[in-house]
């Protein structure tokens, strides 16, 4: 099971020396081993890409445009593009709009949602996909199992899981600690719809600033309980009561990942038979970003 005292010499399990060795033109002249070496023990720190699975623009070129895909949450920048390709999302495309332009962005760029995740769940969608994409998305759900569930019911065998995730240590979250294998199976347990007391505690008591150059550089601020969240408890506590009453989402981040984190907690699912996706690869975050990207498969 997930053990906090691992360190990121983990991050091997998503390391490619050709790749690194011909992405960074000062590390060409390295061996296989001296290139792992390399990431190890300074790369992973510096924010080096360590593969095609790396960041967002490499991530995405591995989904097959030409196949059926679907992408959950896409709101108005749609990332995944093709004739078969489908959304879902929790809002329908008229409230996708609305939101849009309520907060100065292109209603036009929201593109037509196929399956309204407030009305449906992922397990009643009777299509089947090559692949799921998802970014900034798996963070806010409140009952994770059940997500990788939902994500494995849609996929075709032997299909992909694509995510871009945010990294706790270089946006908002800094503060709040890292979730744990236990954290999601209470989660389960619970069954949590809506989230719970802590994580709303966190999102208006531990937040912080959410500059990853800053992050980058080691400048984390403060969190918001040091900068004058006067009534914060307070105020947390009657936003989750009020949750419960009306039975309405709260939009915070339920989990807070590390790349190492993020693939122990999959692998933990998969093994003990709670997931059908298995991590296959989970990268380190480049430089002045704020999220990694990982791919599980559906292998069950």
């Amino acid at each position: 099971m997930q053990d906090s005292r691992v360190d990121d010499h983990d991050l091997a399990f998503g390391f490619d020396p050709e790749f690194y060795r011909a992405a960074h033109v000062d590390l060409a002249h390295l061996t296989r081993d001296e290139a792992l070496t390399h990431f190890l023990v300074h790369g992973h720190k510096e924010g080096r890409c360590q593969s095609i699975a790396g960041n967002r623009e490499t991530l995405l070129q591995q989904i097959p445009g030409d196949l059926c895909n679907l992408e959950i949450g896409p709101f108005n920048f749609p990332q995944v593009h093709g004739a078969q390709t489908r959304y879902a999302d929790f809002l329908s495309t008229a409230e996708l709009k609305e939101r849009a332009a309520s907060i100065g962005f292109e209603p036009s760029d929201c593109p037509r949602i196929d399956y309204v995740l407030r009305d449906m769940a992922l397990e009643d969608i009777e299509d089947r996909f090559a692949s799921v994409f998802s970014s900034h998305c798996i963070e806010h759900q409140t009952d994770l199992i059940a997500h990788l569930h939902g994500v494995a019911h849609v996929l075709q065998p032997g299909g992909r899981y694509y995510l871009i995730v945010p990294d706790k240590r270089y946006c908002f979250d800094h503060f709040i600690s890292e979730s744990t294998t236990l954290d999601v199976l209470l989660a389960h347990a619970e069954r949590r719809r809506l989230h719970s007391l802590r994580s709303i505690l966190a999102a208006t008591m531990m937040t912080t600033h959410n500059d990853p150059v800053k992050h980058w550089e080691g400048d984390h601020g403060q969190p918001s309980l040091r900068v004058g969240a006067s009534g914060g408890i307070e105020r947390a506590i009657t936003m989750h009561s009020d949750s419960l009453k009306r039975g309405e989402y709260l939009d915070v981040h339920a989990w807070q990942f590390t790349p190492r984190g993020f693939h122990a907690i999959c692998n933990d699912l998969f093994e003990a038979g709670l997931s059908d996706l298995r991590p296959l690869t989970t990268c380190a975050p480049m430089r002045n970003r704020t999220e990694f990207c990982s791919i599980l498969q559906k292998d069950r």
